[in-house]
C-alpha cells in the first residue's frame, strides 16, 4: 500500500496558502488602519490615518525592493555555478589522460623505469614528478623511495611518450601484515588553461 503525502506537504496547497496570506497582508491591513481612524477610537495618536498608511506603504515597498535583491542574488549564484560547470566540462574535453607504466626494475626491486603516455591530442605544461615509491597498501608512507635521475619539468606534446629512469637501492621488505605492496609515482601538470593538476599512479608488484 502506497503511503499518502500529507496536505501540508503538497506544493500547489502551500502555494495557494501562501498566496491568501499575502492578499491578506496587503489588503487587510490597510481596511484594518483605515476602519481604525474611521471610527476615531481606540489608542490616540499624533499622526492620522494618511501616515500610518504611508508608513505602511513604505514598509511594503523595503519588504518587496529586499526581496527582489535576494532574488537576484540567487539568480546570480544560480548562473555562476551553471558556468563553472560549463567551464569545467569544456575544459575535461580538452585536459591530457596519461597512462603510466611500471617498465621493470634494475636489480629487486632498485632502479625503476617508467613509461608515460600522453592518449590524447592535448598538451601538458610544467610536467613534474613529485614522488616515486614502494609501500604497503595498508600505509600512508613508503618505506622506499626512488630519486629521478634528471629531474625536469617538461612541455608534454599530445600522443607524445617518454620513459623515466629512477635511482635507489633494494628495498628491505618487511613481512609484517601491512597488505600488498604498491609501486605509486605521483606527478603534476598545468593544462592549457593554466590550471595546476596534481595526478598519482600506482601498480602492484610482486614481493
Amino acid at each position: 500500500m502506497q503511503n499518502k503525502k500529507s496536505w501540508y506537504t503538497k506544493w500547489y496547497i502551500l502555494l495557494i496558502l501562501t498566496i491568501i496570506l499575502l492578499v491578506t497582508f496587503i489588503v487587510a491591513i490597510p481596511l484594518i488602519i483605515n476602519s481604525c481612524y474611521l471610527n476615531n477610537d481606540g489608542y490616540i495618536t499624533v499622526w492620522n490615518g494618511a501616515d500610518t498608511l504611508q508608513f505602511y506603504g513604505t514598509i511594503l515597498s523595503f519588504i518587496s525592493t529586499t526581496m527582489l535583491g535576494i532574488l537576484a542574488l540567487w539568480q546570480n549564484y544560480s548562473l555562476s555555478k551553471q558556468n563553472d560547470n560549463y567551464r569545467k566540462m569544456i575544459e575535461s574535453k580538452d585536459l591530457p589522460i596519461f597512462q603510466v607504466r611500471l617498465a621493470g626494475f634494475s636489480g629487486f626491486m632498485s632502479k625503476p623505469s617508467v613509461e608515460i603516455i600522453n592518449l590524447t591530442q592535448n598538451i601538458a605544461t610544467n610536467f613534474e614528478v613529485i614522488k616515486c615509491g614502494i609501500k604497503h597498501s595498508l600505509e600512508a608512507k613508503y618505506f622506499m623511495e626512488y630519486i629521478i635521475k634528471e629531474p625536469y619539468q617538461r612541455y608534454f606534446k599530445e600522443n607524445e611518450q617518454i620513459k623515466l629512469e629512477f635511482s635507489g637501492d633494494t628495498p628491505n621488505i618487511s613481512n609484517g601484515n601491512n597488505g600488498e605492496l604498491l609501486f605509486e609515482l605521483k606527478f603534476q601538470y598545468i593544462d592549457i588553461y593554466g590550471g595546476k593538476h596534481n595526478k598519482k599512479a600506482y601498480t602492484y608488484v610482486a614481493k
